[in-house]
């Protein structure tokens, strides 16, 4: 949880106050021109989907945090059902699930 809220609150200062994220508005705004003044186009671009991710992840985390995993007991027809659909990875010995709530 902490280090998601550090992301949200600090990703946006680095790119508006480090160097790094001068270069990534530079070259979103014009790749040719910015690899003409010698920014490497290619890591910078490692370095946004990198960025992303990290969002990403911190995202998930925030949004998934108030949703607890508790197990559910199935009945056996609960389970015929479930296994009768194509998603074979609910189909597994022994009735306890888990669900998120």
């Amino acid at each position: 949880m902490v280090p998601a809220v550090i992301a949200m609150i600090g990703f946006p200062l680095l790119l508006q106050r480090a160097a790094i994220g001068v270069e990534m508005r530079g070259v979103a705004e014009n790749a040719l021109l910015a690899a003409q003044r010698g920014i490497n186009i290619h890591t910078i671009n490692a370095l946004s989907w990198a960025a992303a991710t990290v969002m990403a992840s911190a995202g998930s985390m925030i949004a998934t945090l108030p949703a607890p995993l508790k197990p559910v007991s199935m009945s056996d027809s609960d389970t015929d059902r479930i296994c009768s659909t194509p998603m074979l990875f609910f189909c597994s010995s022994g009735n306890t699930r888990w669900r998120s709530g």
